[in-house]
């Protein structure tokens, strides 16, 4: 069980953008109805660490924001990591804009992080939307995935943001929320 965990994440705009919305509301319904609670903050990480220095991150992270324009991500499908506590997600697919971003926040903030989570290094990451990550037993996952297989998860969603999430003694928040620069059309 986690007992504290901080993300360095791009938080899903549910409010404003359509798009988000209608596949955010219709993956975390599906994933109620079995009996699991999709995460409180829709969101896909870049880092993820034990803990951060907040005010050394937040002024470093606040310059990676203003360097970076609002881009989408391409919802894929539906994946699984598997194990004792398997992950059901929606895979989004890497760019390579993504990438450059990935590489320059792990280049400009792992130095204020404490025990870094190696499945989010460079070389290591997928990018993905958490649906459940609660205790999930194999017939419910089985059950679960059969129902959401046939949906499509195909879609393009835009991201203005960059966020640090926390998760400690069983609450979630957001400790941090930066806006991507604005492009003047």
């Amino acid at each position: 069980m986690i007992r504290q965990a901080f993300g360095i994440v791009s938080l899903l705009n549910i409010e404003n953008n359509q798009a988000a919305r209608l596949i955010w509301n219709r993956a975390s319904d599906m994933v109620q109805n079995f009996g699991f609670t999709a995460p409180e903050f829709p969101h896909f990480s870049w880092q993820v660490a034990v803990n951060y220095q907040l005010e050394q991150l937040a002024e470093d992270l606040q310059r990676v924001a203003l360097e970076t324009e609002p881009f989408s991500i391409h919802i894929a499908g539906l994946g699984i990591f598997p194990g004792i506590q398997p992950v059901l997600y929606l895979s989004i697919v890497r760019s390579k804009k993504m990438n450059l971003l990935h590489e320059k926040i792990w280049r400009t903030c792992s130095i204020h992080g404490f025990e870094l989570s190696a499945y989010y290094s460079p070389e290591r990451w997928i990018p993905h939307l958490t649906l459940a990550y609660d205790p999930i037993l194999s017939p419910k996952l089985s059950l679960m995935v059969e129902a959401m297989a046939s949906e499509p998860w195909e879609c393009e969603i835009a991201i203005d943001n960059l966020a640090v999430l926390y998760q400690k003694d069983g609450e979630a928040g957001i400790a941090l929320n930066l806006p991507l620069r604005r492009v003047e059309k």
